[in-house]
């Protein structure tokens, strides 16, 4: 009788030891909640980044409608046949430098984001003045991923914006300007010395 009485104690502690563990284990495998690495713009402090950014007169930044869209490089005053490459270089926690070349042939421009959206802080083609531009946003720096498209013109010769500008409207000649426009894709982020 006594050894009925213990072999049913031990079975009665097996299976409450037994539940116990079952009950953690299905907790741990449970829908587990993570936070989107992107996370919500509106809790971005922003003010981290303390590089300086003076908009470009007459060069606008969007974002794309839609995200994931730009999936290459592409640089339309390349020679057929060359291989475009972009990099991307970090200035700040939220600006960055976008550098589409191929060979000797390259564009530059510089993307500062804050909580009122995107600013262009530069646009360098073979040292001529910019005359206006266009980017359009498709992602900024997401798991060190910056894609988008670009449109620029430049002023060509020694010609100053101004005088660029009034020939355009008064001819409506654009052979004073030199357009470059294109698309980059780059994945990872380099550190800029």
């Amino acid at each position: 009788m006594k050894k009925l009485l213990i072999a049913v104690v031990v079975l009665s502690l097996a299976a409450v030891a037994c539940e116990a563990f079952k009950d953690s284990y299905d907790q741990n495998l449970g829908p587990q909640t993570v936070s989107s690495p992107q996370g919500d713009l509106g809790s971005v402090d922003f003010s981290t980044d303390k590089t300086v950014c003076q908009a470009v007169a007459g060069v606008s930044v969007t974002a794309g409608e839609a995200k994931g869209v730009v999936k290459e490089s592409v640089l339309s005053t390349a020679v057929e046949g060359a291989v475009v490459e972009a990099v991307a270089e970090s200035l700040g926690a939220f600006t960055t430098r976008i550098t589409v070349s191929a060979g000797e042939e390259s564009v530059s421009f510089v993307i500062k984001q804050d909580e009122k959206g995107f600013t262009a802080c530069s646009s360098n083609y073979k040292q001529m003045k910019i005359v206006k531009g266009e980017i359009t946003v498709d992602t900024f720096n997401v798991e060190d991923v910056n894609a988008g498209t670009f449109s620029f013109e430049f002023a060509s010769g020694a010609k100053t914006v101004e005088a660029v500008t009034a020939i355009a409207k008064l001819a409506g000649d654009p052979s004073d300007t030199v357009k470059v426009e294109g698309s980059y894709f780059v994945t990872g982020i380099m550190k800029a010395e």
